[in-house]
């Protein structure tokens, strides 16, 4: 009992929060351990890293953006503000559907943001970086994409080689494109 608490204590200090006794006597029975991409194996603070839309479409594309709480969503705004000292116009209309992206409306256009096509070889050059690429429609009409990374932590290599090391198998969970999660793999 004497070691399980003070194992407790000393993990609670790094963050680790464990419910009882019991589940430390269970991890020895761990195989497999599942990781969150964003936020686990890479830092969770995603930035843009390339983009071809034009200043106007980028403005409109973070007006939508603003309504998503996607991860991915506060990086575009915090781009686009970068990029300009005009305020965001106005957006109506916004619908996002999990898994499949965000549509609003700004200034008479609709605007549609998601997965990219998989036979695009730019999108395909970018997800092999690891980024993740969002492809922006306008009025129906490919307007351009966005490139979004995220930095994988320095200590998250090393992290997965004591795991492997130590029998758990791990495995990296994602929404992102293959070839992104591969790149981060």
């Amino acid at each position: 009992p004497m070691a399980l608490i003070a194992g407790s204590g000393a993990a609670a200090k790094r963050g680790i929060i464990i419910k009882d006794g019991e589940a430390i006597q269970g991890a020895k029975d761990i195989e497999i351990i599942l990781l969150d991409k964003t936020g686990t194996i890479t830092s969770g603070k995603p930035v843009v890293s390339e983009t071809n839309l034009k200043l106007d479409d980028l403005l409109a594309v973070a007006a939508v953006e603003n309504y998503s709480t996607h991860p991915l969503a506060a990086a575009i705004a915090e781009y686009a503000a970068s990029q300009s000292k005009n305020p965001l116009p106005a957006a109506e209309q916004v619908v996002e559907t999990a898994g499949k992206g965000i549509s609003g409306a700004v200034n008479g256009s609709t605007y549609f943001l998601g997965r990219p096509p998989a036979d695009n070889p730019d999108y395909t050059r970018l997800m092999e970086t690891g980024a993740t690429v969002i492809a922006i429609w306008k009025n129906d009409v490919p307007a351009g994409f966005i490139a979004v990374s995220d930095t994988i932590k320095p200590e998250a290599e090393k992290v997965v080689a004591l795991l492997k090391k130590s029998g758990i198998t791990p495995v990296m969970v994602t929404g992102d494109q293959n070839i992104t999660a591969r790149a981060v793999a």
